[in-house]
């Protein structure tokens, strides 16, 4: 899987320079809005039967011009998804999606431009930014199934289904077949990393199009 991962890398720190580039240039929307600043890394687990596992590190960004609600043990923070694609001789294919992280506390770094620290991790302030790492992200006891949350509105029940459940190297994380990884059967292939954080208030003010 090294060479997976070596370009992954490569596209990593192309789009790492893109999302910091538009995050800090973007006009201020009305309300909260949460963005994916940045992906800075990728963790790779052994894998199961035929299909490798991987994590998704993300840094989140609130370009809107209110906090946005990052409440632990409620249905009030922003889930992450993580997909994974190919693009093979014209054809793009969604090759692998992870169950959603659930967001637990926000930081206040500022990847996008001058923090307002709200005080307090149950917020992410309005030009904060937050890293969660691909180990906090492919963290099994803290991935939910998708199927639970509305993804225009954000909104879905808490505790999710088999949350606090772990299992083996792949279970929950971002899973793709070897066979769809093959440099034999996908000469020339380039593989992508897509990140998205869904919210209900970031909804609600009509800011969710922007979220991947």
């Amino acid at each position: 899987m090294l060479v997976l991962k070596s370009t992954l890398r490569i596209g990593l720190l192309t789009w790492v320079a893109l999302a910091s580039s538009i995050a800090s240039k973007v006009a201020q929307s009305i309300g909260p809005d949460v963005i994916v600043g940045a992906i800075p890394g990728v963790a790779n687990y052994p894998h199961v039967n035929g299909i490798d596992a991987f994590a998704v590190g993300t840094t989140s960004c609130n370009i809107g011009t209110a906090p946005l609600n990052w409440v632990s043990s409620t249905n009030d923070h922003p889930v992450i998804a993580q997909h994974a694609y190919r693009l093979d001789q014209g054809r793009f294919e969604m090759i692998g999606q992870s169950w959603l992280k659930h967001g637990f506390v926000a930081l206040a770094d500022s990847l996008c431009g001058t923090c307002q620290n709200p005080g307090t991790g149950s917020l992410l302030g309005v030009n904060c930014s937050d890293p969660y790492d691909a180990s906090l992200n492919g963290s099994q006891n803290g991935l939910g199934p998708k199927f639970e949350v509305d993804a225009f509105t954000g909104i879905y029940p808490f505790p999710a289904t088999n949350l606090n459940s772990s299992g083996n190297s792949i279970y929950k994380r971002l899973q793709i077949a070897t066979t769809d990884l093959s440099p034999v059967l996908h000469p020339g292939a380039q593989f992508l990393i897509e990140a998205q954080y869904v919210s209900k208030d970031d909804a609600a003010a009509g800011n969710h199009f922007n979220n991947a």
